[in-house]
């Protein structure tokens, strides 16, 4: 029992651990490429880095979001296809995912974690701070894909296999949060994740949180490069404590309705697999 509580373990770490390998792999890759061929001509690795991280990056997302979907496959996760038949359900999903975004950015600046370890703010600039359709292509699209198929599609599926949808939700994001490698991140996209759980499990179809992810990435990258700021803190508080209800007010609302459909609808889905 203990060993199989173990092997349990290591199916829901194995695969981030299989992401970060690639992304390792993929730097270490373009810096051997420039030792080999560019450090001669004077350019620095910083530069070079800076001028071509963003391609490296897409490099990994797509080979490893490749090895995640051939992972995800592989443990035939039994989905809904109600959301896909009602696509005016990704509106309230769209609209919670955005909201929920912005309002734990702010909470997260507000709290003050970027005077713990660097800041969250100059770490959506370092993110952004590039051509526009590289980036677009980067955050908005293969990184929800990628991430999406390997905290949702595997990890959360895995646990909630394994122990349930609380622990499920909690192990996968806290999985998902260590992953950004950065305290305010990785707090940020905690919270963020646990909603992405929620939501997923209510509609049990993959593009709930990728269209969610995607949509919160893309509206956080025009607010960035618009330069959007607030003119005072009690404007800021204000708009935060907003956001962040209207998100547990369309959650709620939404996986009441819902729920039911998605139910009927996976137990169609099973029947047809023959489960």
């Amino acid at each position: 029992m203990k060993e199989n509580v173990w092997r349990r373990i290591w199916n829901c770490i194995l695969p981030p651990v299989i992401m970060l390998a690639v992304y390792v792999a993929a730097y270490a890759a373009a810096i051997l490429v420039y030792s080999s061929f560019l450090a001669s001509s004077g350019w620095g690795l910083e530069d070079f880095m800076s001028e071509y991280g963003n391609f490296v990056s897409i490099a990994a997302l797509s080979v490893g979001g490749f090895f995640m979907y051939f992972i995800y496959k592989k443990d035939i996760v039994i989905h809904s296809n109600f959301i896909l038949k009602s696509p005016a359900w990704f509106i309230p999903v769209l609209a919670a995912g955005i909201l929920a975004s912005h309002g734990l950015s702010l909470l997260v600046s507000l709290m003050n974690i970027d005077n713990i370890i660097g800041s969250y703010s100059s770490s959506v600039q370092s993110i952004y701070a590039s051509e526009v359709c590289i980036v677009v292509l980067k955050s908005a699209i293969l990184a929800p894909l990628a991430e999406e198929v390997l905290f949702r599609g595997v990890i959360f599926n895995r646990a909630r296999k394994y122990w349930g949808f609380r622990p499920a939700a909690v192990i996968s994001s806290v999985l998902f949060g260590v992953y950004h490698l950065n305290l305010a991140q990785g707090f940020y996209a905690f919270l963020y994740a646990l909603l992405l759980c929620i939501l997923y499990d209510c509609f049990r179809n993959l593009w709930v949180p990728v269209v969610m992810h995607a949509g919160a990435n893309a509206v956080s990258l025009l607010l960035s490069y618009l330069g959007f700021s607030y003119p005072s803190v009690r404007l800021y508080i204000t708009v935060m404590i907003i956001t962040l209800a209207a998100v547990v007010f369309i959650s709620i609302i939404t996986v009441k309705k819902a729920r039911p459909e998605v139910l009927e609808s996976m137990r169609q889905e099973k029947h047809a697999a023959g489960f």
